[in-house]
C-alpha cells in the first residue's frame, strides 16, 4: 500500500500522477501514521472554533497538494510520504485566522521551526525526514489563506462563536 500511494519522482515521471494527491496518505510505519494522526487531531481541536470542518479539510488538501508539487518541481527529493507537511499547512492556514497581532508570531514560530529542522535527516522515530516538505506544506496553507483573502475582496468577519468567514 505504501508503494502505490507514496510520492516517487520516477513513478510520477512515468505517468502515475495520482501520487501527487496520495503521498499524504502513505506512511513509513504505524508509528509514523500514529504521530501524524495525533498531530492532525491536535491541530483540528485547536482550530475547531475558528473554522468549519469543510474549510479545514480543504486547507489540508491544498497544503498536501502544494507539498508534493513543491517537492516535484522545486527540489531534488525522490520520495515523500506522510501528513506532517499538510498538517503544518493546516496549522499555518489556521494561524491566519487569529486576530491581529497574534497571527504574525504564530506564523513566524511555524516557519522558524520548519527552518531549524532543515538540517535534520531523521524523525524522532529514526525514520528518514524530508524536512523541506514541511516548508512546502506551510507555504500551501499560507498561500491558500492569502488567495482566499484576495479573492474575497473584503475583510474577514469574526462571528461571535470565533469562526472566521470570508
Amino acid at each position: 500500500m505504501f508503494e502505490a500511494l507514496a510520492y516517487h519522482r520516477a513513478a510520477i515521471t512515468a505517468g502515475e500522477l495520482w501520487r501527487f494527491a496520495t503521498a499524504t496518505l502513505a506512511h513509513l510505519s504505524s508509528g509514523h501514521l500514529a504521530l501524524n494522526l495525533l498531530g492532525l487531531m491536535i491541530v483540528v481541536l485547536l482550530l475547531r472554533r475558528r473554522a468549519t470542518p469543510g474549510a479545514m479539510a480543504l486547507a489540508f488538501a491544498v497544503a498536501a497538494l502544494t507539498t508534493t508539487l513543491g517537492i516535484h518541481f522545486a527540489t531534488q527529493l525522490d520520495w515523500y510520504a506522510g501528513a506532517s507537511a499538510a498538517t503544518l499547512g493546516l496549522l499555518a492556514w489556521g494561524a491566519t485566522r487569529l486576530r491581529w497581532p497574534l497571527a504574525l508570531p504564530a506564523i513566524g514560530a511555524l516557519l522558524l521551526g520548519a527552518l531549524l529542522e532543515l538540517d535534520r535527516t531523521h524523525t524522532l522515530l529514526g525514520e528518514p525526514l524530508a524536512a523541506v516538505a514541511h516548508l512546502w506544506g506551510i507555504a500551501g496553507g499560507l498561500g491558500w489563506a492569502l488567495g482566499n483573502r484576495l479573492l474575497s475582496g473584503k475583510p474577514r468577519a469574526h462571528r461571535p462563536d470565533g469562526v472566521v468567514r470570508y
